[in-house]
């Protein structure tokens, strides 16, 4: 067997984001997930207090008769969710409160770094989102030129904002 000759390149790790914006990234992560399982508790408690007709209000049906629910009850077992509206309730409400804290915190940092620049939509931002989402769909080829944020990426972040 050959040995390869190839010289092997030194790893270079460049930093395409300040700290701040990685951790607060990253602190949503968790939070969000658990703003969404405490949503679903929430969501389970959808019957009446006599629960004669449980789970009767998110479906599509006519009548009694029910075509499909938008959770099948499988799933509602699996995440252990019967009627616990109170204790999701706590849950969103306390996460809530960090999500907002930390979105506070990103606005904030965004301003004071100049970061906000960087987010701003650009007149060639809907084109580019454009072009991207057709690339990501693979029915077209060639991205715009790239930037640290493309044109998608620009109008997302300033929405949600």
């Amino acid at each position: 067997m050959k040995q390869s000759s190839l010289k092997s390149a030194p790893l270079r790790l460049d930093r395409k984001h300040p700290l701040a914006i990685r951790w607060m990234h990253w602190v949503n992560f968790p939070v969000l997930f658990i703003m969404i399982w405490s949503g679903l508790l929430i969501y389970w408690n959808d019957s009446d207090n006599a629960y004669r007709h449980p789970h009767a209000i998110y479906r599509v049906g006519i009548g009694k008769i029910t075509l499909i629910r938008f959770f099948p009850e499988w799933f509602w077992k699996a995440i252990n969710a019967p009627y616990h509206v109170t204790q999701g309730l706590g849950h969103h409400f306390f996460f809530m409160w960090i999500f907002a804290a930390n979105g506070v915190a990103y606005v904030t940092f965004l301003a004071i770094s100049g970061e906000w620049r960087l987010l701003s939509p650009l007149k060639r931002s809907l084109r580019d989102a454009i072009q991207v989402t057709l690339v990501d769909l693979h029915l077209s080829k060639g991205l715009p030129p790239q930037t640290k944020y493309n044109g998608a990426q620009r109008i997302a972040y300033t929405s949600v904002i």
